[in-house]
């Protein structure tokens, strides 16, 4: 049976990657949360 729980270098490129979308659309707000998100799954 496939694991189908994400790892943690996928959740973080995940999030990098919305991040740079964010970026890209000028969604200060949105790059902001990502950005604190990804300090605490970096821990």
């Amino acid at each position: 049976m496939e694991n189908e729980e994400m790892s943690k270098a996928d959740l973080i490129a995940m999030l990098v990657s919305i991040r740079e979308v964010a970026k890209t659309n000028g969604e200060t707000h949105t790059v902001e949360h990502i950005e604190k998100i990804l300090e605490e799954v970096r821990k």
